[in-house]
C-alpha cells in the first residue's frame, strides 16, 4: 500500500488502474524476493514450524502443470500467472514493461515448453509406476 501511495503521482489515468496497481505490486514482490535472497545466509530456519499445505489438485495434470510452472524463470512465471489470471497481452505488457507482441511471443514459447515438460514428466511418472 505504501508503494502504491508513493507512486500514485505517476499513475496514468488513461490506463486501467488495476494494471498499474498489479505492476507496482509485482515490482514490490520482486524487490522483496531479491532482498530476501541476499539475507538468506543470515536467517536461520524456524524449528518445528508447521506450514499448512494446500490439498493436492483432484486432476493430476494440474499438479504437473504447477510443477512445470514452478521451474520457470521469474519473468516467464509472471507471464504465465498473468495469462492464467485472464490478463490480455496488452495488460501483461503494461504490468511487465514489455511490448504486447513480446508478451504474446514469449507466452507462445512458454506454452510449447510447458507442453513438452508436462509430456516428459508424465512419461517419466508412467515408466516409474509401470503403468504403460
Amino acid at each position: 500500500m505504501v508503494a502504491l501511495w508513493r507512486s500514485f503521482d505517476r499513475y496514468d489515468a488513461s490506463r486501467p488502474f488495476t494494471t498499474w496497481m498489479y505492476r507496482i505490486a509485482l515490482n514490490v514482490a520482486i524487490s522483496f524476493y531479491r532482498s530476501e535472497d541476499r539475507r538468506t545466509g543470515r536467517i536461520t530456519e524456524l524449528k518445528n514450524a508447521e506450514i499448512a499445505a494446500e490439498p493436492p489438485p483432484s486432476d493430476p495434470r494440474v499438479g504437473t502443470l504447477l510443477e512445470c510452472i514452478e521451474s520457470l524463470g521469474v519473468l516467464d512465471k509472471a507471464l504465465v500467472l498473468l495469462y492464467l489470471d485472464g490478463y490480455s497481452h496488452a495488460e501483461i505488457s503494461d504490468v511487465l514493461g514489455i511490448t504486447a507482441t513480446n508478451a504474446a511471443t514469449k507466452l507462445g514459447r512458454i506454452k510449447q515448453h510447458l507442453r513438452a515438460a508436462m509430456t516428459t514428466l508424465a512419461n517419466e511418472r508412467e515408466s516409474t509406476h509401470g503403468t504403460r
